[in-house]
């Protein structure tokens, strides 16, 4: 609980995590307005992602700082489900926001290392185009408090 690596590479040497690391399901988030000014929540699940996809993408950099730690608030448009059977942490996470962070509770601090927008956005962009999800829709009426759930699946055209 004490870890506060200096950077990404410290941070993945430390705990070996390419070792002991399990990446779960990942969940992309964002709100839509239709015609008649109902906003919606949607929200994809993406349950069967090759664990290469995350090294190749997110952890590539090594030199990456860890820039702060707890208490920040940054707007995540992703987040991935972590395991880490070895030290009994399940679904615990690791989350993408809209201007370039990856932010992670492993070992219950917070830690936040900027790995910049593109690559944030590109992993989206790759997730999105390559992977099959399920589509979940919450929509809330304007006025009303109700709200209308439907769940499908989303097949990519590969």
């Amino acid at each position: 609980m004490e870890n506060r690596p200096s950077t990404l590479g410290n941070f993945m040497e430390d705990l070996k995590l390419k070792e002991i690391v399990s990446f779960g399901t990942i969940y992309y988030d964002y709100w839509d307005t239709d015609s008649e000014g109902n906003k919606h929540c949607e929200s994809i699940e993406f349950p069967n992602v090759n664990n290469d996809i995350f090294w190749q993408m997110l952890f590539d950099d090594i030199t990456v700082e860890n820039v702060h730690s707890d208490g920040v608030h940054h707007s995540t448009i992703m987040t991935i489900s972590v395991d880490i059977f070895l030290l009994g942490y399940k679904d615990i996470s690791i989350s993408l926001s809209e201007d370039g962070y990856l932010i992670t509770n492993i070992l219950e601090t917070g830690k936040t290392f900027y790995i910049g927008k593109e690559k944030v956005q590109n992993f989206v962009n790759c997730i999105i185009e390559n992977y099959d999800g399920y589509k979940t829709v919450y929509m809330t009426k304007m006025g009303t408090n109700f709200t209308i759930v439907s769940h499908l699946r989303i097949k990519n055209k590969r």
